[in-house]
C-alpha cells in the first residue's frame, strides 16, 4: 500500500486531489497519474458507493477508490457534492482484502459530511491530513486503527485478509483439528457442523464421519470446506503403516527453529511428557523417510516405541508442518505390447522385470476380462485413483487391496 488519499470535485477546477498520506514515498498519487485515472475516482452518480479499481501500466500502480455524493441544494453550488477516498497500491498487489476497509472509511466520512459539512469546509485539507496519516499508519503497522475525528466521532477500521476458497474435499481424507473449536462453535452455528465436528478426531476419514454421524456425504464435505475456510482443520491422508513418505526441504526448519522443536517433541510424545523423545533421533527419523520404505519398516528399524514416540502423531505433525510429504501408490493397467516390437532390444527384459506382465504364446497381452466378482475393482484401477481412494471406496486396508489386485498380473504400481 503506497498511500491513502482524498479527492473531490471542485466547482471551478473539476476533479482535484485534496490531500494524501504516503508510505515512505514523496507522493503516492502523482498529478500525472491522477489525470489518467480521475474518471474512476470522481465518477457519475451511478457509480457512487461502489469500489472501483483502475490499473496504470505506465506508473505500475493500482488505484482503488470509493466515490460518494451528497445532495443538498442549499449548501452546494451544484446541488451535489462529489468526493472520493482511495488507496494506491503496487500493480502486483492483491487489493481485494482492502475493499471493506475503504468502503467503511468512505461511509463514515459521508455521514460526517451530511451531519456537519466536514469534507466541504474551507480548511478540509488541514483537518484531514493528520487523520489520513494516522489511519494509514495504523493499518500498515497493526492492521487496524482507531482515530478520533472530533469529540463525538471516531474512525475504527480493521484490516481482515481475504480468505482463500478451500480446495475440494475427498472421501479418503482425514480432517485434523488445528484450533480449539469448543469456544468457537456455538449454538448459533450451523446444526450440521455441530453434529459433524464431534467425529473429527484425526483418525476418522470423511467417509467414515459421514457414516457414523448419519449425515449425507455432500453435507459432510461442505462442512469440511467451511471449517477449512476458517482455519479450524487441515486435511491429511489416512494413517496406515504401509504408507510411504519423503522428507521435504522444510525439514531444515526442525534443526533451526527452537519453537518448532519444542512443539514437535510435545506433540509426538507417546506417554510421559517429562520423558520427551530426543531431538537428534526425531530429526534422524524424519530424515530417513526417503520415499522408498514404508513407515512400518522405518518405525521397526528405529524402534519408535522405545523412543516414546506416538507413530500416528509423528506422521501427523510432519505432514501438517510440511516436514514430510506422502508418496501415493497408483495402480495402473499396463498397455499390451507386441513381442515383435521388443525383439533385439533390452526393453523386453526391463518390461518383464518392472511391469509384471506375462508372456502368452508369442505376445504380451493385457487381460480384458477380470474375475466376475471383481468388477468394482476394475472400475477403480484407472490411473487416477490412488490406494487411499480405493481403500476408502472398498472399506479395505492397503494390504487387503494389494491382495485384491493380485488377480491381474498386468496391473503395475506407479509411485508419485
Amino acid at each position: 500500500m503506497r498511500g491513502l488519499f482524498f479527492a473531490k470535485f471542485d466547482d471551478e477546477a473539476g476533479p482535484v486531489m485534496v490531500c494524501e498520506a504516503t508510505n515512505g514515498c514523496s507522493e503516492a498519487l502523482s498529478p500525472d497519474l491522477f489525470d489518467r485515472v480521475n474518471d474512476f475516482i470522481i465518477t457519475k452518480k451511478d457509480f457512487c458507493g461502489c469500489v472501483l479499481t483502475a490499473t496504470d501500466q505506465q506508473s505500475e500502480s493500482k488505484v482503488m477508490s470509493c466515490p460518494r455524493s451528497v445532495e443538498n441544494d442549499k449548501l452546494y453550488a451544484r446541488n451535489e457534492f462529489f468526493f472520493s477516498f482511495g488507496i494506491v497500491f503496487n500493480l502486483s498487489t492483491d487489493s481485494g482484502a482492502y475493499e471493506p476497509v475503504l468502503k467503511k472509511l468512505s461511509s463514515i466520512m459521508e455521514s460526517l459530511e451530511v451531519e456537519s459539512s466536514y469534507l466541504s469546509q474551507d480548511n478540509c485539507e488541514a483537518v484531514l491530513q493528520p487523520i489520513l496519516e494516522q489511519v494509514l499508519q495504523g493499518l500498515l503497522v497493526w492492521g487496524e486503527c482507531i482515530v478520533p475525528v472530533d469529540e463525538a466521532n471516531i474512525i475504527a477500521l480493521k484490516f481482515s485478509p481475504r480468505l482463500v476458497d478451500p480446495p475440494q474435499v475427498f472421501e479418503y481424507q482425514v480432517p485434523v483439528l488445528i484450533r480449539d473449536v469448543d469456544y468457537l462453535i456455538t449454538k448459533e452455528w450451523d446444526l450440521t457442523i455441530q453434529q459433524v465436528v464431534k467425529y473429527i478426531d484425526g483418525v476418522r476419514h470423511v467417509k467414515l464421519i459421514a457414516e457414523e454421524s448419519s449425515v449425507a456425504m455432500a453435507m459432510v464435505k461442505r462442512c469440511m470446506r467451511q471449517l477449512m475456510y476458517f482455519h479450524c482443520i487441515k486435511l491429511m491422508d489416512i494413517f496406515q503403516y504401509s504408507n510411504i513418505y519423503a522428507c521435504t526441504p522444510r525439514i531444515r526448519e526442525l534443526a533451526e527453529n527452537e519453537e518448532l522443536q519444542k512443539s514437535c517433541l510435545r506433540f509426538i510424545c507417546k506417554q510421559n511428557q517429562r520423558d520427551l523423545p530426543q531431538l537428534p533421533k526425531v530429526f534422524q527419523l524424519y530424515a530417513s523417510m526417503n520415499g522408498l520404505l514404508g513407515i512400518r519398516d522405518i518405525f521397526l528399524l528405529y524402534d519408535t516405541d522405545f523412543m516414546n514416540i506416538n507413530d500416528r502423531l509423528f506422521i501427523t505433525f510432519g505432514v501438517l508442518n510440511g516436514l514430510i510429504r506422502r508418496i501415493h501408490k497408483h495402480p495402473v493397467h499396463m498397455p499390451s505390447i507386441s513381442m515383435d516390437e521388443l525383439q533385439g532390444t533390452d526393453a523386453l527384459e526391463k518390461y518383464l522385470a518392472n511391469a509384471g506382465s506375462k508372456l502368452v504364446g508369442s505376445s504380451l497381452i493385457l487381460e480384458e476380462s477380470i474375475h466376475d466378482n471383481k468388477p468394482r475393482v476394475k472400475s477403480l484401477v484407472n490411473a487416477r485413483n490412488h490406494f487411499d481412494a480405493i481403500c476408502t471406496e472398498l472399506w479395505r486396508s492397503s494390504d487387503e487391496v494389494d491382495l485384491l489386485l493380485e488377480y491381474d498380473e498386468n496391473i503395475g504400481i506407479v509411485y508419485k
